[in-house]
């Protein structure tokens, strides 16, 4: 068995992430002035923002924030039991492993978040805060665990005491305002520090020392920078910072970033709404926030943004329940003739949470549903974190019909949120009575075509902005750009790629990037080489990424010196985030294709060793000490792989082929089997037919043969290798019938027809 029929190398485009860390601390930037000397001037907004959650998004721990009960409660849980208590003025975390031992004792610094739940960070070694995932429910007032039933074990990354749990890296940027990092790789340690605890003024409005600084007899103040004074226009700029699920960017890490691009949508880089953070169609699935949903919106692209519906200091809806969305739409969409239930009235009297009250504003469960509600169904949710129910904000028009049509691709629909008694068929049917049977159409349709049946076609004519999709988000398009198979040279696929490079929407510039990367390095220098200066810098890191093996002498002497400019800023990307195994397996892929395998091998390491189960960079270790001729090596980790993911196909495969090599048959055909049945694989079939055969069981290798043509019918080896079979256990007649068989199917292939003239002359 030939080495070729290894997996090529997992080249993922993923998003990555400190002397002895120093406790997070103000940094004292100059730049920034603080909330407080907003007040002066701008009463009414400092007091409407005083109280918010952005205000306490975090705060120092203490008998007037800290919200759970700290009077010697406790709470059981799998891992062993936690007692909460105070300590003088300190408040303290006692826990007793499951399995006995000394309890230890942990101290909380700060609170973290407000409603409706408060969770606590403890300090840790190297600098960092980890969150407790023990938190307390402010609306039931009680313990529970953020996780649920996950149960993390202490090796993995999801540990409370782990990376994805640590406030530096992962919550941080998002709850403390001026945020740097300062994530030192070579001591993996942390000097984090903040220009103010909070969410304050000017991690919206950018920082404001100079304009706050002004001289008692001067006639005006000195304004904001350029686009930091007021939120107008497209908010999702400012607003989409943090509430996004985004990859970073140009980590702020003090000099290596300016107050100005810590201020901008250059600070981070939008995930796409595809599986498995967003459902096929788009819907929210893993924990996304808002932005993705919301730029798939009508709502978006007529111009509605943030402020219209939110107010962007008290965080409060602008009014409560219809009343805000009639604002805009017709008094006719809040009657039952449109919603088809009970009349709407302003305070639904009876639930636990009114739409007129104050938390949360019409954040209601759906089991407190009454369906008259206009967010019931234009703005469905789900429960995050444990009890934090957040709605979709693509207000889509619910379509239970595609939920139906894709059983397979297990869609939520609105209808179902609160019928949970009742299948999405019958709620299409309702929809149909209501409202005929003809629906408008939606990108969705071409996101789920695809994905559900592997037909490309759909999401070709969606990136192409044609037919029916013509009024498809930029969103919508880029995600059909991920969701399309590679392109080949000349393809109609590589063509349409070939134009998002021109797109005015950085997205599209940036996912058009990544999904030409694969091509030759001579197609890639042509085609992405004008884009060496674009102003984004989610792009520029993009180009980056696909250009890594490019040396600067392959670029025109005009070129090379903002080339070279480009390669160091990523460095400094993968630095200064490569506290995120994601990114440090990324630096491992880079040195990778550059032909550097010590270095790749020790960015590989590097990423297991933040995150155990981060199989991509085992995946590719694992091809690299095959390159490097060690078997035992990569059988090794695709053993650990197959462990952890038992259900991991490519792993199984992989391993297959490698205890093939190592003349362990029986074990390469147990995984190769394995392999077939979880991906439907020919291969897999195929190289378990060709050991069965060289075994000796005929029986069991023509029946792999036949399931390895069953699943591609006309692959010329699959065919080969059953006509091989046949014809050594001297069944010549049955060879034949396969090969007439394939005949029927391509009369004119000449290959097959000399195939069958040999066999006929035997």
């Amino acid at each position: 068995m030939r080495s070729k029929l290894l997996p090529a190398l997992l080249l993922l485009t993923t998003a990555l992430a400190a002397t002895a860390g120093q406790p997070p601390q103000a940094s004292g930037d100059p730049n920034y002035a603080g909330s407080a000397s907003c007040a002066g001037c701008h009463s009414e907004q400092y007091q409407a923002w005083r109280g918010s959650h952005h205000d306490q998004a975090m705060q120092h721990a203490s008998a007037a924030t800290v919200l759970a009960d700290f009077d010697n409660s406790t709470f059981e849980h799998y891992a062993g039991r936690y007692r909460f208590y105070r300590d003088g003025e300190q408040f303290m975390v006692s826990f007793t492993p499951a399995e006995g031992g000394e309890a230890e004792q942990f101290q909380v610094l700060y609170t973290f978040g407000v409603e409706p739940l408060q969770q606590y960070l403890l300090p840790s070694a190297g600098g960092r805060l980890q969150a407790l995932p023990i938190a307390w429910d402010t609306l039931q007032g009680q313990w529970f665990d953020v996780q649920g039933d996950l149960q993390p074990e202490p090796h993995e990354r999801i540990h409370w005491r782990n990376g994805g749990l640590n406030w530096n890296s992962m919550c941080a940027d998002c709850h403390s305002t001026g945020l740097e990092k300062n994530y030192q790789p070579t001591s993996d340690s942390y000097a984090t520090q903040w220009a103010e605890l909070n969410v304050g003024c000017e991690s919206c409005h950018g920082p404001a020392a100079d304009h706050a600084n002004w001289q008692p007899n001067a006639t005006s103040l000195r304004p904001l920078p350029s686009g930091q004074a007021a939120l107008t226009g497209d908010q999702a700029t400012s607003c989409g910072q943090c509430h996004a699920r985004r990859g970073p960017l140009l980590a702020a890490n003090g000099a290596e970033a300016t107050a100005t691009a810590r201020f901008s949508e250059m600070h981070y880089a939008l995930e796409v709404a595809a599986p498995p953070l967003y459902h096929a169609d788009g819907q929210i699935n893993d924990e996304v926030f808002v932005l993705g949903s919301y730029l798939q919106s009508k709502m978006h692209s007529a111009g509605i943004t943030c402020s219209n519906c939110h107010d962007p200091h008290s965080n409060q809806l602008n009014q409560p329940g219809n009343a805000l969305c009639l604002n805009c739409h017709e008094a006719d969409y809040n009657l039952p003739s449109h919603h088809r239930h009970a009349p709407y009235t302003p305070a639904q009297s009876g639930h636990p949470r009114d739409y007129s009250g104050t938390l949360g504003n019409g954040q209601l469960l759906p089991e407190q549903s009454l369906g008259n509600q206009c967010v019931d169904c234009h703005m469905p949710g789900k429960v995050y974190m444990g009890n934090d129910f957040r709605r979709d904000h693509s207000f889509r028009v619910p379509r239970p019909d595609l939920a139906a049509q894709y059983p397979q691709l297990q869609l939520p629909n609105a209808c179902g949120s609160c019928h949970r008694d009742r299948d999405a068929s019958w709620a299409a049917a309702a929809i149909a009575d209501w409202h005929g049977p003809v629906r408008d159409s939606h990108f969705a349709e071409a996101l789920l075509a695809a994905q559900a049946g592997g037909d490309q076609r759909p999401l070709y004519a969606l990136i192409a902005v044609t037919g029916g999709y013509n009024q498809a988000p930029p969103i919508a398009r880029a995600t059909a750009v991920q969701l399309a198979a590679p392109a080949t040279l000349g393809s109609e696929l590589e063509a349409l790629l070939r134009q998002q490079l021109n797109s005015d929407q950085p997205l599209l510039r940036r996912t058009g990037i990544a999904a030409l990367s694969h091509l030759p390095a001579d197609y890639r220098l042509r085609v992405l080489a004008p884009l060496l200066d674009d102003s984004h810098a989610a792009v520029r890191l993009q180009l980056a990424q696909a250009l890594s093996d490019i040396t600067v002498s392959q670029l025109p002497t005009a070129d090379q010196a903002t080339f070279t400019e480009l390669q160091r800023e990523y460095r400094r990307h993968l630095k200064a985030n490569s506290d995120f195994p994601s990114l440090r397996y990324q630096a491992g892929v880079d040195a990778h294709r550059r032909g550097e395998l010590e270095q790749a091998a020790a960015d590989y390491r590097a990423a297991l060793a933040l995150d155990d189960r981060f199989n991509p960079a085992r995946y590719n270790l694992a091809q690299l000490y095959y390159q490097r001729g060690d078997r035992d090596g990569a059988t090794a980790l695709y053993r650990t792989i197959v462990a952890q993911e038992p259900r991991a196909g490519a792993a199984r495969h992989a391993l297959g082929l490698l205890l093939g090599e190592l003349g362990d048959s029986a074990g390469a055909i147990d995984q190769l089997l394995a392999a077939a049945a979880l991906n439907g694989s020919g291969r897999s079939w195929y190289n378990a037919a060709i050991l069965q055969q060289r075994s000796g069981d005929a029986s069991a290798a023509q029946h792999s043969y036949q399931q390895a043509l069953a699943s591609e019918p006309d692959n010329r080896d699959y065919l080969a290798g059953l006509v091989s079979l046949l014809v050594q256990n001297n069944r010549r007649d049955e060879a034949l019938a396969a090969v007439r068989a394939a005949i029927a199917r391509n009369p004119y292939s000449r290959e097959l027809l000399q195939l069958r003239h040999q066999l006929q002359q035997r």
